[in-house]
């Protein structure tokens, strides 16, 4: 009879535990609706503190794009099944930080190497970059004279280009380049513009079903006449967000288009322009995007098998959210 009991008695305590178990479950899912005077951590952010979000693996997929944690610029990896292709290479300075991060990739060649525009939070290592690799093709944006930047580091750049030998293209909006089973596609500049942050290149890149979309500094011009002539075309699943996640980059109506699941900003940690502005991360929350800082996890490896996305952290132990202050 005793040990009935205790059998009885252990019944109960494991039913309880289930029920408590569900209601923590069902509790934690309606709590962002419920307007609770407190806070509830959600799903996500209960996942990235236990590390299942972050991946390794991400670094191993067949396609991966890496933004390199350059402080206040940018500088994109692209890792794809049939070759290489860079993306902006930071502010002066960087340059021994992006070529061991390559080196580190074994890579030797880049397939393509894009400029999206001659800022030199964008430029600055580009020369010693592109010296230090085998370049195939330089895409970069149509400027006009008036417009061109007379700096000693955009000449130093320009003399670098022509002695690579490389072929170098105009980033025409709707031209396509493929590379294996990666397709990349400009989108912008559309049109020219005096302010040389809208005449940033603007490419969509897609592996499988999934996709891409590099925005520069594209503020809110650019997109508009993205969106003008793309309209529904922009949708992706991961943004590059513009100019480091200024106010004046990543409209409502752009986001409304791309509605990208994981939004990226590249920015430095303390930087004396307040990047990311507090408009552009409520514009992501309000799409429902997770948000990824360079300035809070370092760089950040986005891998993909062609359908699915798998995420890399270089400081684990911080988690980055539209949340985080």
């Amino acid at each position: 009879m005793p040990k009935r009991k205790i059998s009885t008695k252990l019944k109960i305590t494991e039913l309880i535990s289930i029920c408590l178990a569900v209601f923590l479950c069902l509790f934690i899912s309606i709590a962002p609706s419920l307007n609770l005077p407190f806070n509830v951590p959600t799903w996500s952010e209960l996942f990235s503190e236990t590390g299942l979000r972050s991946n390794s693996d991400a670094k191993d997929q067949p396609f991966s794009v890496h933004f390199i944690d350059v402080g206040q610029g940018d500088c994109i990896f692209i890792k794809a099944k049939n070759g290489n292709i860079l993306i902006d290479a930071g502010k002066p300075g960087n340059s021994e930080t992006i070529i061991r991060y390559l080196r580190n990739y074994n890579v030797s060649k880049l397939d393509y190497v894009i400029i999206t525009h001659p800022d030199s939070d964008h430029i600055g290592s580009m020369p010693e970059v592109i010296d230090a690799f085998d370049v195939s093709n330089i895409i970069m944006s149509r400027i006009k004279k008036e417009n061109l930047p007379t700096t000693k580091l955009f000449e130093k750049l320009l003399l670098t280009i022509k002695a690579s030998n490389a072929k170098v293209y105009a980033a025409n909006s709707g031209d396509k380049y493929v590379l294996g089973d990666t397709t990349m596609t400009v989108l912008g500049p559309v049109t020219q513009d005096a302010e040389l942050n809208n005449m940033s290149v603007v490419v969509r890149i897609v592996f499988g079903k999934t996709s891409f979309l590099m925005t520069g500094d594209a503020e809110f011009k650019e997109e508009n006449g993205i969106i003008q002539k793309y309209d529904t075309l922009l949708k992706s699943d991961v943004l590059k967000a513009g100019h480091h996640g200024s106010k004046s980059s990543s409209s409502a109506a752009f986001l409304n288009k791309v509605m990208p699941q994981v939004v990226i900003i590249s920015c430095g940690k303390n930087n004396p322009y307040g990047h990311p502005n507090i408009e552009a991360l409520d514009r992501f929350s309000a799409i429902g995007a997770e948000v990824y800082r360079t300035d809070k996890v370092g760089t950040i490896v986005i891998g993909s098998n062609g359908t699915t996305l798998t995420t890399y952290f270089e400081n684990k132990e911080v988690e980055n959210g539209t949340n985080n202050n």
